[in-house]
C-alpha cells in the first residue's frame, strides 16, 4: 500500500521529464504484492505524439516511462534504518512562492541528505520565472530498469556516492507574448539546468557534471499555420 504509480512523458533528445500523469489505484492499475506484478487498466504507448518531425533513432515523439516508488524491508531481521523529510512552500502575496526542500536517510551506517529551495515569480499562467537550487551528500536514490516484465533487472544500487557533496540548479522562463505585447500570440519556454558530478535526488543521480539548456516555442501565425521550434544543448564532462 505504500506505492506511487506515475507515467513520465520525457523528452527524446534531453531526456528531461515533460509530463507526469498519475496512475489512481484499482481504476488505472492493480497490484499482485506476492508476485509483485502490476497490471494497467488498459495497454501504455510506448511514445506520445510532440507535433514534431524530427525523429530520434527511429523514434517519434516523447518516451512514456512506467515509474514506481515504493517502500520495502529487506529480509526478516531487525531494521536499523530511518528515512525523514519534507516538502513545504508558501504563496507571499499572488505572484511570488517560496519553497523548501529536506530529505534525509539512514541505512546500515551509510547516511545521505538532500536540501532544496526553490522560488518562483508568476505573473499568470503563461508567464513565470522558476528557480531552483538543491544539495545532496551520498546517494539519495537509486533506479532499476526492467526490459523483460519484471524477471531481471538492470542497474545497481552502489554507484560509491557515499560522501560525494554535491550541488545542482535549474532555472525555468515561460513568456507569453500577450502578457507583452498587444497583438502577441504564442509562447516561448526555456530553461538551463546544472548539475555537479554525484548529484542524487528521487530519480535523478548523474556521475558526471552536466550542463543542459534548451527551449520550446510556439508560434501560431494563422487559424491554418502554426509555427514550433525545439532546441536542446547537453554538456557532459568526461562523459561519451
Amino acid at each position: 500500500g505504500s506505492e506511487t504509480l506515475r507515467i513520465e512523458l520525457r523528452d527524446k533528445d534531453s531526456g528531461l521529464v515533460s509530463g507526469v500523469v498519475d496512475l489512481r489505484p484499482g481504476l488505472d492499475y492493480d497490484i499482485d504484492y506476492f508476485q509483485g506484478r502490476i497490471l494497467l487498466s488498459e495497454p501504455m504507448a510506448s511514445t506520445v505524439a510532440d507535433e514534431l518531425l524530427i525523429r530520434s533513432d527511429g523514434m517519434s515523439g516523447y518516451q512514456s516511462w512506467l515509474v514506481t516508488q515504493y517502500e520495502y524491508a529487506p529480509g526478516i531481521t531487525e531494521l536499523d534504518t530511518l528515512s525523514t523529510g519534507g516538502r513545504t512552500h508558501a504563496w507571499v502575496g499572488d505572484f511570488l512562492k517560496i519553497g523548501a526542500t529536506a530529505n534525509h536517510n539512514e541505512d546500515d551506517g551509510r547516511k545521505s541528505e538532500l536540501y532544496a529551495a526553490d522560488l518562483t515569480l508568476r505573473m499568470n499562467s503563461e508567464s513565470w520565472l522558476k528557480v531552483q537550487a538543491g544539495r545532496s551528500e551520498g546517494q539519495i536514490s537509486f533506479a532499476s530498469r526492467s526490459d523483460d516484465g519484471g524477471f531481471e533487472f538492470l542497474g545497481g544500487n552502489d554507484l560509491g556516492l557515499e560522501a560525494v557533496d554535491a550541488y545542482a540548479y535549474r532555472a525555468d522562463l515561460s513568456i507569453g507574448f500577450a502578457d507583452w505585447l498587444p497583438s502577441g500570440r504564442g509562447r516561448i519556454d526555456m530553461y538551463a539546468q546544472l548539475l555537479d558530478a554525484g548529484y542524487s535526488a528521487p530519480g535523478l543521480t548523474t556521475l558526471v557534471d552536466v550542463e543542459q539548456f534548451g527551449g520550446n516555442l510556439k508560434l501560431p501565425v494563422s487559424q491554418r499555420l502554426k509555427i514550433r521550434a525545439k532546441a536542446d544543448h547537453s554538456k557532459e564532462d568526461a562523459g561519451l
